[in-house]
């Protein structure tokens, strides 16, 4: 899926904030650290890929089926900004329950 993508979506689980792929990064970062822990894979961070580092395939981070990536990295990234925004502090359960839920059966289905 495009970076692009990715942001939009993250972005629409922020219900009206419009934040930079760069503003998102550390969130998204956060997110692939967690799969790559409950995997035991080395998935590159968002910080790693880049151009220089994956040619072939940036801006386009394919290494696991999409669903994973709006599911998991997007609810994700939405609960781990939340979680560092005071204004957030009432919607990061939501996105906590969905986000542990869905990085379960990504485990699962990867297992």
């Amino acid at each position: 899926m495009q970076l692009t993508q990715i942001v939009r979506i993250i972005n629409d689980k922020l219900a009206g904030e419009n934040l930079s792929y760069d503003a998102l990064k550390g969130h998204m970062d956060a997110v692939i650290d967690d799969i790559n822990e409950k995997l035991d894979s080395t998935f590159p961070s968002f910080t790693e890929f880049t151009m220089t580092a994956y040619p072939a395939r940036y801006p386009n981070y394919n290494f696991f089926p999409d669903k994973y990536i709006r599911s998991v990295v997007g609810f994700g990234s939405a609960y781990k900004f939340f979680t560092t925004d005071e204004e957030g502090a009432d919607v990061a359960p939501k996105y906590e329950q969905e986000y542990y839920k869905h990085l379960f059966y990504m485990e699962r289905d990867y297992m």
